[in-house]
Order: C-alpha cells, then structure tokens, then sequence
C-alpha cells in the first residue's frame, strides 16, 4: 500500500449516494446479490450487511461508471 498528500480539488464529481453491490457467499459456495441505493454513508451499509450476513461471507463493492459499463470497486470484505 502507498500513501501521498493530495489536493482535493482534483476531483471533478462526488456522488454522496453511491449505489453498492453486496455479494454473500454461502456454505458450499451458494450465493446472493444485492444492489443498495440511497444508503447515507457506508457505515449504514455495514450495519444491514452485519444484519443480513448469518454467518456468510461477503464482499461489498461500490459501483462506478466504467469506460465500457457499470465497474465495482470493492470497499469491503469479511476475509
């Protein structure tokens, strides 16, 4: 990992509401996937992620816009 001041005006958007995906993965590989809209901050994403788990493994991502489609970026993940 690198670290390096930053001027933040280098920034041309900001998207305070962020779509996110959460990705659970289950015993024996089972899966399921949510889309989060209107979550005010990603601690609340968190929360319903902690509340929805039930011992599952999972990934959250926050969605961008890529150069030929929807990206994912991840934020967290729970391994």
């Amino acid at each position: 990992m690198r670290t390096e001041h930053t001027d933040p005006r280098y920034a041309v958007e900001v998207d305070d509401r962020p779509t996110y995906r959460v990705d659970f993965v289950g015993a024996y590989g089972a899966t399921e996937e949510f889309r989060i809209f209107a979550a005010p901050d990603l601690p609340a994403v968190q929360r319903w992620v902690g509340d929805q788990a039930a011992g599952r493994a999972y990934t959250v991502w926050v969605e961008y816009a890529g150069k030929s489609g929807v990206g994912l970026a991840q934020v967290l993940a729970s391994r």
